[in-house]
């Protein structure tokens, strides 16, 4: 059943919307993002029409069972507010929707299906998690203990390691512009222009936030790919024309005769840029252009942007 980004549209932009899943963020903690870009639109319409389910169905089970949605989201992503040294990245206002999309999914016995038809990796173990933590969350809204089977076991923190450089920026050189200041760091194993807006009362701030982007690559790009579902419509391209004309020829004129693993695509991603912008002296924000060679990106810029508190959230991609 087709559910088109105008279809989305039409329920999310609501004012009943808008106010139901701002109450429900603050009750059950659940951070979103304040703004729907059209690509995310896109992304969910596509995974909403593989689960032949329409946009009422989905709407009005969410309406009817608000609370197991929001037990389902925070039992499926945890709670990483509450987590020391963990970024909580937030979701998209969609994200109730699709909750309950894959909850309806799950009672009908077609999560499987779903996830097959998205081509996730491993979409049995996803089936298996995701139905534990629907299990969780149904006995949570019921006050029933949880079924040993569906309990979580404990988990050893994931540590994020530095990949090995430590952070030296150059020297701060003004621009033309007031308050705007250019320097560079070797961040990614990649020399980096960073461009910096307003007065600066520490370099070190900087240096220290920088830091933190070198030392967490891996799940900034994992976000960055994620938000965009990236690969997946990347491949669905790049086999069209394979299939089509023998190859697909990449914006810098790259030969693909086969799709790209993920492994390929993340070693390709570099940083072009780093804007950081200052407020008072202090850091208010850091966007991130990220590039790819070859370009996979087709001569566009992926925009990651970090707030004060580090939470990230997706630029879009640009130029």
């Amino acid at each position: 059943m087709s559910i088109s980004i105008q279809d989305l549209k039409k329920v999310v932009e609501t004012t009943e919307y808008q106010e139901l899943i701002k109450r429900l963020s603050q009750k059950y903690h659940i951070d979103i993002y304040n703004k729907m870009e059209l690509q995310l639109y896109n992304i969910i319409s596509e995974r909403c029409k593989l689960s032949n389910l329409s946009i009422d169905e989905i709407y009005r089970f969410f309406l009817e069972n608000q609370m197991l949605v929001c037990l389902y989201i925070n039992e499926k992503f945890g709670k990483p507010e509450e987590e020391k040294d963990v970024t909580y990245l937030g979701f998209p206002q969609t994200i109730f929707l699709t909750s309950a999309m894959e909850i309806l999914l799950i009672e009908q016995n077609n999560l499987l299906d779903y996830l097959k038809k998205q081509r996730v990796e491993a979409p049995t173990k996803c089936a298996k998690e995701d139905i534990a933590s629907y299990q969780r969350a149904l006995a949570t809204s019921k006050n029933e203990p949880i079924p040993e089977a569906f309990q979580k076991k404990p988990m050893k923190k994931k540590v994020i390691s530095s990949v090995g450089n430590k952070i030296t920026l150059g020297k701060f050189i003004p621009t033309d512009c007031d308050d705007e200041y250019q320097t560079t760091a070797t961040i990614w194993g990649k020399e980096t222009e960073i461009n910096i807006i307003g007065n600066y009362d520490s370099k070190k701030a900087i240096s220290n936030r920088l830091q933190w982007i070198e030392d967490n690559r891996e799940m900034i790009l994992t976000f960055a790919l994620e938000a965009e579902d990236f690969l997946s419509h990347f491949n669905d391209w790049a086999t069209t024309e394979i299939k089509k004309k023998g190859k697909a020829i990449l914006y810098d004129n790259t030969i693909l005769t086969t799709p790209i693993t993920e492994e390929e695509l993340i070693k390709s991603i570099y940083i072009e840029g780093i804007s950081v912008l200052l407020e008072e002296g202090t850091i208010e924000s850091i966007d991130i252009n990220l590039v790819t060679s070859p370009d996979y990106f087709g001569g566009h810029t992926l925009v990651i942007e970090i707030n004060n508190k580090k939470k990230l959230s997706f630029g879009g991609m640009q130029g």
